[in-house]
C-alpha cells in the first residue's frame, strides 16, 4: 500500500490511531467498522494486538476526559 511506502512505522501507527479515534467517536465499533479496520491493519502490516491496544487506550482516554469534564462542571 502507498501508506507503507511513504510512511515510517511510527507514522503508520499514528495514522491508525487517528482513524481508530474517528471510528470510536460515536461510541460504536460495529461489524462493518471492524471489517474495515481488520482489512486496513492487514494492508499496513500492523498486528491485531496493536489495534486492540489502541482501542483500549482510546476508550480509557475518553473516560478520563469525561471524568475531568465532570470535575470541572462541579
Amino acid at each position: 500500500s502507498r501508506i507503507k511506502e511513504i510512511s515510517t512505522p511510527q507514522e503508520i501507527k499514528m495514522i491508525l490511531l487517528e482513524i481508530t479515534g474517528i471510528i470510536l467517536a460515536d461510541d460504536v465499533f460495529d461489524d462493518e467498522e471492524q471489517v474495515f479496520m481488520n482489512d486496513f491493519i492487514q494492508k499496513i502490516n500492523v498486528s491485531r494486538d496493536c489495534l486492540d491496544d489502541m482501542v483500549n487506550s482510546l476508550e480509557k482516554l475518553k473516560r478520563l476526559y469525561a471524568h475531568i469534564d465532570a470535575l470541572i462542571a462541579k
